[in-house]
Order: C-alpha cells, then structure tokens, then sequence
C-alpha cells in the first residue's frame, strides 16, 4: 500500500454514522448494525461519568489553537471520577469474579471492591483494584463467595484498601443488581465525606480562555456534588483516560457547605503558549494543595473528583433542521459532495439528498432529493458518496456515485432494507439506480461462502446496508434472519465489486458474525489501484474494538487488522464510522463508550502500509453552544480532513440537524 499522503489529490472522506431506519433521527428511530448499537446503547448509558475525550499527544505535537484561528474561549462539561464498567461472572470452582474496566483513578492507588448485599447477609469482598501509572485498571477480580447472589446487591469501590474512615470512603458504585451476572454494568462515581455524608454524584462545568495580547490563560469552575472544602486543581499534560504531569497548578477551589464551587476564577500571567488543540486536560481532586502529595507521589486524596479533557474544537451547524449528513467527498476548488437522509412525513421516513459546495457555505443550504427508481419505495437513505475527482474512468465528469439501502412495500416477505447503488447528477434529472442485495446462497460471492449456513433452516438475508464506496468496490453490512441466538442482529460485512459483480464476505476471528461492521473504505494509490484500507469495528479481537485492514482488491486477500480503543486506554467499545487520507496516514470519526463522537489520527507507514498508534481528539458537542440546552442524541458520521460531521438533535427541537466540527492543528 501507498502512503496516503502520495494520493490525497482532492481530500475526501468516506463513510456513514448510524444508520437511520429510514427514519427520524431521535434515538428510538435509529436504525443500526450490532456493534453500532452497542455503542449508541452504551454511550447513553456511560455518558454520565465519561470523560471529555483523550489523548496520547503533547500540545507541541498538534500545534496550538491560536495559530489555526480556534475560538479563543473552551467550554468543558466536567464528568466525575473514576468512569467505566464492571461485569460479574463466575471463575473456577464455581467463585464469583468481577471484571472492572475503569479510568480516572489515583495513578499507582489500591482500591478495596466490595458486593453490598441486602439486609443484613454482609458483603462480599474482592481482590483489591490496582490503577496503573495512569489511573487505570483493566482486569478480573476475585473473591471466595460461591452462593446465591441475591438482587438489590451493589458493588463498592473505595477509596483505599488500609484501615480508616477516608480508606473506607465509596468513590463509585453500581445501581442495585436487578439481574447479576453477563452484561457490563456502568459505575456512578460518588463523593461521600469521611463522616459519612454523601454529596452525591459530582458534577460542573468550566471555561478556559486565552488572551494572546495580554498573555493570561483564564480558568473559571462551576462544580456541585463535592465534599465541602477546598479542593486543588489542575491543568495536566494527558487526558482524563491517561493522566500526565501538571502544566498549571490553580489555586485550590472552595466548595460551601452544600458541596458547591461558584463561579471560582483563577488567572495565570506571562503565558505565551495558547491553548493547544488537544494534549490538556482539567482535573479537580478530592484532597486540597497540601495533602494530595507525599514525596512528590499521589497520596490517597489526589483521587481525581470531577476531569475534562480540553480540545479547542469549534462548532456550527449545516444545511438545514431535518437533514442528517451521512458521508462526504471532495470534489474540486475546495468543494464536498455531501450524502445523507432528509427526515420526512411523520419523522419515521427518509428521503436520500445530494448537496455539492463549500463547507463554508453550507448552513443553512438547500439539499438536492434523489428519489428512488424503485417500486414501493417509503424511505431511503444514502451513506457514503464517490466522485469524478477520485475515480474518473468510473464516475462522468459532473456526476457522483452514492451508495446506501432503502425500504420497499415491494421488497421479498421478512426483508428490511436493500441495498442501493446510484449513478447521476447531484441535481436535475437522470441517473441511474442498481439494487443489490448480498446473496444468502453462495452465489456471486468469492469461495462461494455462504451467508445462511445450510444448517440454519429458512435462514434469509433481511438487511443489505451499502454504507461506501471507492474505485469499484461498495462496503456495508447484512444482517440475518433468523437473528442469532442472544444477539440483536447478526452483523456481518461485505464487499461488493461492481465490475465483477461479486460478493466477499468478511470473516473475522474465524467466523462470519462477529458484530463485525464495514463502515468506510479509502483506495490506496489512486485510481486503478487494487490496495485499499477498510475501516469499522468488530468483537473479533474478543471486545469491539475499531479496526484498520489492508485489502487487496486483484487477490481478495485480507490484511492483519489492527485494532484500536479510544484513547488507548480501557473503553467497552469503539467504533470507525468514517475514513479520510490526510498526510501521513488517515484522519476517522469514531465513536465509543468513553466519549461519544471523536477524531482520530493513525499514521501509516509508507514502506510497508503498517497502521501506528492513534492519536485521538474529542469532538464534545453536548458541552458546545449547540448543544446549550441540551442535546438527546449525538453521532460522529463522516469525516473530511479535519472537519467531522454527524447528527445532532436538541433538546425540544422537532427534528435533528448536522454539526460541523473543525478540529485545529490537525
């Protein structure tokens, strides 16, 4: 494979976020593939107590906000500490273990894990819970208790495991088990005072500003849910998900007698660095200045209370309330061609639109419908575009391919959504519709693999979801019926090369329903070259993870995927949803459990097409002006260069939109 950098004639970007049940854009109507739905699921249920987002980068590496024209204020919505999950399962000689996926906590600390039964039947104590340098832990736990786990248990973490009313202090807990054991349960971060009093869950906002006349970085915190007193605080080098040193020590923040710090400023002068597009973050502690360090290491109150990430992204809005961008690509003279849904009737149907132009100019402009040739059409969505600029002996100057699946009163009994392939003008009329549809039978697809086992009776694919495409090839998903067993839906890839009209379908740690998704693809070494990288997410590694592969089109061979968890650190699931060749290697959107919708750099080297380590940059919606009063639903869906773009739905609003967010020094 080529460098990137060596094709990136007109920059571009491929690939969709959620797929929409060609409908509505509230969180009810999203229609998505497995390991998609995983991460909608478990982001409304994490979003709670994740951090900002994170990064492996120093401010020096990504360059600084100021020089690329960032707003110069930076809004942080602060989430408590520690963050993550814990799932309960059974070891060896039938003992009850707990595997705990948390960051944000003291680097280097020991926590005791308690199970809190009701009543009076007493707890249950685990091997303790060990942070690494970096505040995290990522393991099983285990214990000696082999009975009847009873429900209305909760699990405790605390705050140290020596002996002492601050050791004993619960710093995150889980809801009362309804249902013990399988399935990932959220940890809610709490502030209890050694008396025994609990604040609750902590919670704030705060601002940073930098003055580049008068050389002054301005912080200012509004916080609730913290023990009362003072409590010192940071600006550090790192991220919420992998903590650093500090850059900026504020002067300890006071919290009243009702566990609340208003409106505290703190000021520093002779700083001639701006804020840097990311690489910092903010971390408020529980213990003050004085206590939090002992020979220079973290004592038992540095516990981090409230963390943010800080990313100097702007944000704005583009084309109008109801159009949902899915998928971009650039054209010439700076100009995208923009793919999406346009929600429609009573908010459960789409209609696929077109728009060509300038970013710049794109709020509030009208979208160009395309509606189906197909019979019995009620609802169609396009996902991903290509254009004349990337494939010109395929694409007719002044036309655009679009891929993506619509819904039909005509389609075969028990089929949801088919795939749709158009070839046309953004606007006008002509153009040119092919549906397609992946073969359950082994017919038409490399090996003659099929999609239905020939064990599984009456088996039929009910979903073929094309989410892009590039050169000759199409990259989506299917999903089965009947859908597996325990499973929401089956989740299986596919390409589909449209000169050969052939199928491959993906298999992934052995198997062709390992949640795995195809949501982006990027040809490698221009028009005509056989080399691509395709980008998605699977459970095949044993967690769903984002992944990375080569794929040689001429031999139909597979690459070593490389996976990818954001922030590099310990996340449930991550998830590619887009693809664009920046110099160097490539620029994704991704979404996870940690964050929500994110930026992520992977370089690739240029001798041998190897993918490195990603440096990530959140792209925190909820806490910009967009999302002022609040916001439902946010996705991260398509990105170009540093641009990325995804669903945004507020609060009260009758229908989503599109955001627009440019992250700087990238």
């Amino acid at each position: 494979m080529s460098s990137p950098a060596s094709v990136n004639r007109a920059a571009g970007a491929d690939g969709l976020g959620r797929r929409t049940q060609h409908g509505g854009a509230r969180g009810a109507r999203i229609r998505l593939g497995a390991a998609a739905a995983a991460v909608l699921a478990a982001t409304a249920v994490l979003t709670a107590t994740a951090p900002a987002g994170a990064s492996t980068s120093s401010p020096g590496a990504v360059g600084s906000a100021a020089a690329h024209g960032s707003p110069p204020v930076v809004r942080l919505a602060l989430r408590a500490m520690p963050a993550g999950t814990v799932t309960f399962g059974w070891g060896s000689q039938g003992r009850l273990t707990v595997h705990a996926d948390v960051f944000g906590l003291t680097p280097g600390s020991s926590h005791n894990v308690d199970l809190v039964r009701p009543g009076r039947i007493g707890t249950i104590r685990f091997s303790p819970l060990m942070a690494n340098s970096v505040g995290q832990a990522d393991g099983t736990l285990q214990s000696n208790f082999t009975g009847h786990l009873p429900r209305g248990s909760r699990l405790l973490i605390r705050m140290g495991i020596q002996g002492g009313r601050v050791a004993r202090r619960p710093i995150a807990e889980t809801k009362r088990l309804s249902r013990p054991g399988g399935r990932p349960l959220r940890l809610v971060a709490v502030d209890v005072s050694p008396g025994g009093v609990s604040y609750g869950t902590p919670r704030g906002r705060a601002t940073i500003s930098y003055n580049g006349q008068r050389h002054t970085l301005t912080v200012t915190v509004n916080a609730s849910g913290v023990t009362p007193g003072p409590h010192a605080a940071h600006i550090h080098l790192g991220s919420c998900m992998s903590q650093g040193p500090v850059t900026y020590m504020l002067r300890d923040l006071m919290a009243d007698r009702h566990g609340k710090i208003t409106h505290a400023v703190r000021v520093f002068t002779n700083v001639t660095t701006p804020i840097p597009a990311t690489g910092w973050y903010l971390n408020i502690h529980q213990g003050n200045s004085g206590d939090i360090l002992s020979h220079g290491q973290p004592t038992i109150l540095f516990r981090p209370l409230l963390c943010a990430d800080i990313s100097t992204v702007s944000y704005s809005s583009i084309l109008r309330s109801g159009d949902v961008v899915t998928g971009v690509r650039g054209t010439t003279n700076g100009k995208v061609v923009l793919t999406g849904g346009l929600v429609t009737g009573n908010g459960v149907q789409m209609d696929p639109f077109l728009y060509q132009g300038a970013l710049r100019s794109a709020a509030g402009a009208a979208v160009s419908v395309r509606t189906p040739s197909f019979p019995g059409v009620t609802s169609a969505t396009f996902y991903g575009p290509d254009t004349h600029s990337f494939n010109p002996a395929t694409i007719p100057r002044g036309q655009v391919r679009a891929v993506g699946s619509y819904v039909s009163s005509s389609s075969p009994a028990g089929v949801l959504n088919q795939g749709m392939i158009y070839l046309g003008p953004v606007r006008g009329s002509g153009g040119s519709w092919t549906s397609i549809d992946v073969p359950a039978d082994g017919a038409h697809t490399v090996g003659h693999v099929r999609a239905c086992p020939r064990a599984r009776a009456h088996c039929f694919v009910m979903d073929t979801i094309a989410h892009s495409t590039m050169g000759d090839l199409v990259v989506g998903n299917y999903d089965l019926n009947p859908r597996v067993p325990g499973g929401v839906i089956s989740a299986n890839a596919f390409i589909y090369n449209m000169s050969r009209h052939r199928w491959t379908l993906l298999d992934l740690g052995g198997s062709l329903s390992t949640q795995t998704t195809l949501y982006g693809i990027w040809q490698d070494g221009g028009s005509g070259s056989p080399n691509y990288t395709l980008a998605g997410g699977s459970a095949a590694s044993g967690h769903k993870r984002a992944f990375l592969m080569n794929y040689n089109e001429r031999t139909s061979t597979f690459g070593t995927p490389k996976y990818f968890r954001f922030g590099n650190g310990p996340t449930l699931v991550t998830h590619f949803e887009g693809i664009t060749a920046v110099p160097g290697g490539f620029n994704l959107v991704a979404l996870s459990t940690a964050q929500g919708p994110s930026m992520a750099f992977v370089p690739v080297n240029a001798r041998n097409g190897s993918f490195g380590t990603a440096t990530w940059y959140p792209v925190n919606v909820t806490a910009s002006p967009l999302c002022s009063s609040g916001c439902d639903l946010v996705t991260g869906n398509t990105v170009y260069k540093n641009q990325v773009m995804g669903l945004y739905a507020p609060d009260g609003a009758a229908l989503p939109g599109t955001y627009l967010a440019t992250v700087s020094g990238r």
